[in-house]
């Protein structure tokens, strides 16, 4: 009826509201949402920071904060404004000790609501991000954990079966070329389906010496308006869980709330 291609896209609630703000000058409205949890103060405390700071800072004020051209901020941290979670990404890596192999899923599996309850107490980034990594391996065979940057993406931690944390550790991916990546990087959206037969893609696929995956999922994770970090999916020759991708999108939603709440934290921690 157009006479044009069509391409769809999914996007979450918040992230159109967002978009609708930042190009019609449509207000968002503010959503609470009630978790049922031991309040803490310091939590309440930073919970609420983060409520004001999106009822009272307006969206191109956000995105002045966080310049897209200005991304090495969020790896080098040296910037006024600290980058979100990113800050000290760029110091020698000390992953914990239980993040260095990878290892069967527990006897006892992980329910969703395990998961949330684990995120809603979480101390430090590392520890958030291996609550989202334990929790999805029981439904698929890899998942990677990417920090981006203007150039490339980094692996920061990963659970893939049968290969060793240590043995991808470095593995880096440019963003000098068409990819699947890329196409996340520059869309800031999910990315669904075979991963193409670009050279960047088969060079990761060769990195992490894998054959190609029937499906792969790739997650942008954001950081108020900027993202920080993408997060690698495949379940093999076997197609990725359904029903599990739109827990895969809740996961990544909280996991970024989670981030500005530490960032806060750590920042109101130095005022003191």
């Amino acid at each position: 009826m157009t006479g044009c291609r069509i391409t769809t896209i999914v996007a979450s609630e918040i992230r159109i509201a967002y978009g609708l703000e930042k190009y019609y000058d449509h207000p968002r409205n503010i959503r609470y949402i009630e978790i049922k949890r031991p309040r803490e103060k310091e939590f309440v405390v930073a919970e609420n920071l983060i409520l004001a700071e999106h009822t009272l800072t307006p969206l191109h004020d956000i995105d002045k904060e966080v310049n897209p051209a200005d991304s090495s901020e969020w790896l080098s941290g040296d910037s006024d404004e600290e980058p979100a979670y990113l800050a000290d990404y760029q110091k020698p890596k000390e992953h914990p000790a239980v993040d260095i192999q990878v290892g069967e899923a527990a006897s006892k599996p992980i329910t969703f609501q395990d998961m949330v309850n684990k995120l809603i107490n979480i101390d430090t980034r590392d520890n958030a991000i291996k609550v989202i990594l334990d929790y999805i391996s029981q439904y698929v065979e890899n998942i990677i954990f990417l920090v981006t940057s203007d150039s490339e993406a980094k692996a920061w931690n990963a659970k893939c079966k049968g290969i060793e944390y240590g043995s991808i550790s470095d593995l880096k991916i440019s963003f000098g070329g068409p990819s699947a990546f890329l196409t996340v990087k520059n869309s800031e959206q999910p990315y669904y389906g075979e991963i193409t037969s670009f050279q960047f893609d088969e060079d990761f696929l060769s990195k992490i010496g894998r054959k190609r995956p029937l499906t792969v999922y790739l997650v942008p994770i954001m950081v108020k308006t900027k993202m920080v970090s993408i997060l690698y999916i495949d379940n093999g020759n076997k197609a990725i869980p359904s029903e599990r991708i739109a827990e895969i999108n809740s996961m990544i939603e909280k996991l970024s709330i989670v981030f500005e709440i530490l960032v806060l934290k750590k920042k109101a921690e130095a005022k003191k």
